[in-house]
């Protein structure tokens, strides 16, 4: 109908709800100012319905975004890690100009300093915490101590969205989420001597749970810094939240556990009786050499670590999974390569291992928007003087000064099998099989929970 009678709709709810709960009682209406999707509805309109909800009564305005109709209008429903912070705010300023009753901000606000910065400038009057809170329910205690180094902020990988119709609510970097009961973070009966080998992901979360439970945790990390493979995965475009994530499991580690970095410790050390549970959790190790023996081969791993130097301007990357996808990324927008994806199988493959309407849909946009040349079902053949010759979908040269690999890691877990049956050991994350940051969280806090 016209929008009278759509109004009418949310009048007839709002008077309905008023009459129940009195006048006395804050009613509240969360709105998308944009829904984006063809056809849906743009701010003039909620300029409109705006005016129309403060006169009859409604006490405050909660500006979102997006629709659920569609992957593009869901997506600005929870906005991914490719959108910036404070995605909605600017609506909800527009919003704020037309009315005078409070108007709420939401949309992936992360940093106290950014939430008291919207307040500051008078763009809305409240703000709204939703997957932040997953992330980190303690966020606006810690805020207002102005322990905000403690905070673990959300990553916006929107995990928690993907499986909420079908599980309980989880979060990738959050293991207690919905689980509360189940792992309470009460002290251990039992104080256990507890060495942690390997400083990533999964290493740090084990170990800073272990220690927030009373254990006495010595972590044993190889290389100069902690992170492990979290290093890499900060490098490409729209990564950066990852950073968040590494620090806030750097200042907790470094906070409650003894640290001993630059130090590979072997099963020797471990079976001398210092410890009484070994956590292992020694991560990848990267791919052996590149099956194509050529000088202009390179592989990811050295192209994200900055081991290896990407000269030239005409690069081709081998390979489907998000490593691959986001170093053709990085190379395009960071340096200004023109860049080829290469891959044998269907284009289906590409980005498979991603989360698909948050992650792989808008990555796969952005290459294609960019101009990244992708080649499904086209196999590599052999080098020539200008390039690579291929076949399959497309047959002929692409020309090229260097090639990517995309090789997998491999598991190092030898250490696993000389502890095994000498001494308590628990193998997590990576060294048991490659997988993602919800892995390696989740198994790092499990294993915690497994000391006894």
């Amino acid at each position: 109908g016209d929008f009278e009678r759509r109004f009418r709709f949310v009048q007839e709810v709002y008077e309905g709800v008023r009459n129940a709960v009195g006048g006395a009682y804050p009613i509240l209406i969360r709105l998308s100012g944009r829904e984006y999707l063809e056809g849906g509805r743009e701010m003039e309109e909620t300029r409109r319905i705006v005016k129309r909800l403060e006169e009859i009564g409604v006490d405050a305005i909660d500006v979102s975004a997006g629709i659920t109709m569609d992957a593009e209008s869901f997506t600005w429903l929870t906005p991914p890690a490719s959108f910036p912070q404070g995605a909605f705010l600017r609506d909800a300023a527009e919003i704020k100009r037309e009315v005078g009753i409070p108007v709420i901000g939401v949309g992936k606000i992360r940093d106290p300093w950014f939430a008291e910065k919207a307040l500051a400038e008078g763009r809305v009057d409240f703000i709204a915490l939703g997957r932040t809170l997953i992330a980190d329910p303690a966020w606006p205690n810690k805020a207002f101590a102005g322990a905000t180094r403690e905070i673990r902020r959300c990553i916006s990988c929107n995990r928690c969205w993907s499986i909420l119709y079908r599980h309980p609510i989880r979060c990738a970097i959050n293991a207690r989420a919905g689980r509360e009961r189940a792992f309470p973070m009460t002290p251990v009966i039992h104080r256990r001597r507890v060495a942690v080998v390997g400083g990533g992901p999964a290493g740090m979360e084990a170990a800073r749970v272990a220690a927030e439970r009373g254990h006495a945790v010595t972590l044993f990390e190889k290389e100069r810094h902690l992170g492990g493979q979290l290093r890499l995965a900060v490098v490409p475009p729209f990564k950066r939240e990852l950073a968040w994530l590494l620090g806030y499991l750097k200042t907790q580690v470094q906070k409650k556990v003894e640290v001993k970095l630059q130090h590979e410790v072997h099963a020797a050390e471990l079976l001398q009786g210092q410890f009484d549970v070994v956590i292992l959790a020694a991560g990848c190790l990267p791919p052996e050499p590149s099956r194509l023996r050529d000088p202009r081969v390179i592989k990811t791993w050295d192209v994200l670590s900055g081991k290896a130097k990407v000269d030239g301007n005409q690069i081709v990357v081998i390979g489907q999974s998000r490593v691959a996808c986001e170093t053709a990324e990085l190379l395009f927008r960071r340096k200004n390569k023109n860049v080829t994806i290469l891959h044998s199988g269907p284009m289906e493959d590409f980005g498979k291992d991603m989360e698909p309407i948050f992650e792989r849909r808008l990555l796969l946009d952005r290459l294609d928007a960019s101009a990244v040349k992708i080649y499904h079902e086209t196999s590599f053949i052999g080098f020539t003087p200008e390039g690579i010759a291929v076949k399959g979908s497309y047959n002929g040269m692409v020309p090229c000064d260097r090639v990517i690999i995309d090789d997998f890691p491999i598991s190092n877990n030898a250490l696993l099998g000389e502890l095994q049956g000498r001494m308590a050991v628990i193998a997590i994350g990576d060294c048991v099989s490659p997988g993602d940051i919800y892995k390696a969280i989740h198994s790092g806090f499990r294993a915690s929970y497994q000391v006894s």
